[in-house]
């Protein structure tokens, strides 16, 4: 595929090497092609990725151009003279600085709109070593520049950028004392930002030695030693770090900029485990792959995105290696071929045993014990994807009314999109003409914007989706503003401010077990096309059956230490849940045509939903309090009938609502199910049952039958 149908990736590889800028006292190694893999000395230096990459288009006017190199150079070589830009042949006024292996060129007043500028690194750039860069103007490993070009938009980025994930979560515990520790930024950032001072370790008030690296939209914390047990620790990454565009961080702090903390608690033992790859895309043996194809990897468990390269993902048509540009973002890696695949051909492709998770352990592939190779091979068919995707639902709903001041918005797409383009430039929320702060993720096939703060009572609110996000195939977005690509708009209003009603009883607090959408103590066996939207586990059996082909986009927890503590807190949970009884109400067998408020219901036996059209329908209604509780207590079992469902209004939130279930709970064949089942027994979910919550069974096993779901 042409550059011009792919996003402007903030990391892109080339001859196999890795863009890596060693900010903290673990530089590159001076080996002049890779500082992780470490080959050969008198190699030449070479350029690993650009920033922005080559043939991106919609640059924003403010951005600053970067190159990364693949070990140090010499600083003096990196200077106005040999770092420039060029509008046309017309030079562009700016500056040059060097750190760690990244040059930055900062123009000295905006770039024009909507305008091709060419970027070149000159030869005359050499490593330590006094080696000249090796560039892709000339046939490695011969001297020469290097040269790439990109355009334009119409506009300058003025968007905070943010942190929207963390390796280990925050408040997680029982986190393994070989950790490293990490977090992922909305964007490209800076490399010359995140460094040791900007990236913070802390036990209670003592600073943890370590060494800080960034790549991508990643960066990472090695400890220099190992962490201690039962130990809390708390994380700073500064408000000090920008974006390309000098944007500072919009942490959690409050109003931007401002830091983002989180902190976590590590158990007693170290993360042994070997990592695994649970699913590919396409899948194994697969035929009639499209030709403009993003093969995806997703992995158990986080891994170090360091590890992920070009080096250790690989794509061969025989034995000839496909160029392309390898990214890694939450547990999924990626490989973009740099042009369409050849029609009606077998492709390989390889990830590498030397490949690690966060603590260092290699992964167990398909090839052997471990550690070893995953390998899996696709044939392609005839045409390229050309269809756009779409939106095809979002929450709140367009022209939607009294939404929670604590709402999360929601939107969900025709297909799987490039995760790399759902960003807080490309989602967004405006009150009138005042950006809204928030935090962009992206899980399944759904977008999630959470803002910072609370919403205003009674303010209207514009979310909008950019026509630049795309589909894994590079297709750009269809939305609601004209022929595509163009945005999605949709338009909500926050519930006036007036008295809360009731909230009911207090929360059940899940602990460490809330990470998880399913949990189990003996097992988790699916059929079908089942999708998890988060973490799913397992303990004390560690079987887990059927993914592949089910999709887990969240981490995986086969019997060991995180899974062992969730069990243990799911425990706890249902303890609590199963001991309530003030200001209980009486709970009916059948609660299919009702509509209830927040409460404690009560029923000796079993319960259910049961009925067809509306008198299949349980209404839970929190009258405009986002704070509503509802708890369903059951000696004995949760049936739903197939076709019911649950549904929310005033505000209701599926993350507020129990079902504490004294033996096992079923769902019924397509019944669309919202809450927290807690059941000490089993969970079964029949064929295309779809659940907003957690299935979290404490002594028996989840079965589940091409069910999607997702942790509200």
């Amino acid at each position: 595929m042409t550059s011009q149908q792919r996003y402007a990736k903030p990391l892109m590889w080339f001859s196999g090497l890795l863009m890596t800028a060693i900010v903290a006292g673990c530089g590159g190694g001076g080996d002049g092609r890779d500082p992780i893999l470490g080959i050969g000395d008198s190699a030449p230096p070479t350029i690993t990725s650009t920033i922005s990459a080559n043939g991106a288009t919609d640059v924003a006017v403010n951005a600053k151009i970067a190159a990364v190199f693949s070990e140090a150079m010499a600083p003096a070589s990196i200077n106005a003279a040999n770092f420039t830009v060029k509008q046309g042949t017309t030079p562009v006024a700016g500056t040059v600085s060097y750190t760690g292996v990244t040059a930055n060129f900062k123009p000295t007043v905006a770039l024009a709109i909507n305008t091709v500028y060419t970027a070149t690194i000159s030869s005359a750039a050499t490593d330590l070593a006094g080696n000249q860069l090796s560039g892709n103007q000339s046939v490695f490993p011969a001297p020469g520049n290097y040269v790439w070009s990109f355009t334009t938009g119409a506009t300058s980025d003025t968007l905070a950028p943010t942190v929207t994930s963390t390796v280990n979560p925050n408040g997680a515990t029982g986190v393994a004392v070989n950790t490293k520790i990490g977090a992922f930024f909305s964007e490209a950032m800076d490399p010359q930002s995140v460094n040791a001072q900007s990236f913070i370790v802390m036990k209670g008030a003592t600073q943890i030695a370590g060494t800080v690296a960034y790549s991508g939209v990643a960066v990472t914390f090695t400890p220099a030693t190992t962490l201690d047990a039962n130990t809390k620790y708390t994380m700073t990454i500064a408000s000090a770090v920008t974006d390309l565009a000098d944007n500072r961080l919009s942490g959690n702090q409050g109003a931007a900029p401002s830091n983002y903390v989180w902190s976590f608690t590590t158990g007693a033992v170290p993360n042994t485990s070997s990592p695994t790859v649970t699913l590919t895309d396409s899948l194994n043996n697969a035929t009639d792959v499209v030709l403009n194809k993003t093969i995806t990897a997703n992995f158990s468990e986080a891994m170090d995105h360091l590890t992920i390269t070009a080096a250790n993902f690989t794509l061969k048509q025989g034995t000839t290696p496909v160029a392309g540009t390898v990214d890694y973002v939450g547990t999924t890696a990626s490989f973009d071929p740099a042009v369409n695949l050849l029609a009606n051909t077998l492709y390989t492709a390889t990830i590498s045993k030397n490949v690690t998770d966060v603590a260092g352990n290699k992964l167990a592939g398909n090839q052997g014990a471990a550690p070893s190779d995953y390998v899996w091979s696709f044939t392609t068919g005839v045409a390229a994807d050309t269809t756009a995707p779409t939106v095809i639902s979002t929450d709140p709903t367009a022209g939607e009314t009294n939404v929670a001041l604590n709402k999360t918005v929601n939107a969900s797409f025709s297909e799987a999109m490039q995760r790399l383009t759902i960003t807080t430039a490309n989602f967004t929320l405006m009150q009138g003409i005042s950006p809204i702060a928030g935090t962009v993720r992206y899980a399944g096939t759904t977008a999630t914007f959470e803002p910072s703060a609370n919403l205003t009572a009674g303010a209207v609110y514009t979310a909008t989706i950019s026509k630049n996000v795309t589909d894994v195939a590079g297709n750009k977005l269809a939305g609601n503003q004209g022929a595509a690509p163009s945005d999605f708009v949709w338009n909500f209003t926050a519930i006036a401010a007036a008295p809360l009603p009731a909230a009911g009883p207090a929360s059940v607090n899940l602990r460490s077990a809330a990470a998880f959408a399913i949990l189990a103590g003996a097992g988790v066996t699916s059929t079908g096309a089942t999708i998890i939207n988060g973490d799913l586990g397992t303990s004390p059996t560690g079987t887990i059956d059927g993914f592949p082909p089910g999709i887990v986009n969240g981490t995986i927890h086969a019997a060991d230490p995180i899974a062992a503590q969730a069990k243990l807190d799911l425990t706890t949970a249902y303890n609590d849940a199963q001991g309530r009884s003030l200001n209980a109400i009486s709970l009916p067998g059948n609660m299919g045509g009702l509509t209830l408020a927040p409460g404690l219901y009560v029923n000796s036996t079993s319960s259910g939903i049961s009925g067809t059209g509306s008198l299949g329908n349980l209404t839970l209604n929190a009258g405009g309090n986002p704070n509503a509780i509802w708890i369903f207590k059951m000696g004995s079992t949760l049936t739903t009938g197939p076709g019911t469902q649950i549904i929310l209004a005033g505000g209701a939130k599926a993350a507020n609502i129990f079902w504490a279930v004294g033996t096992s709970a079923t769902l019924g064949t397509t019944s669309i199910f919202k809450g927290n089942i807690l059941a000490d027994q089993s969970i079964s979910a029949n064929t295309g049952a779809v659940v907003e919550g957690r299935l979290l069974a404490r002594i028996a096993a989840v079965t589940l039958q091409g069910n999607t779901v997702t942790l509200p």
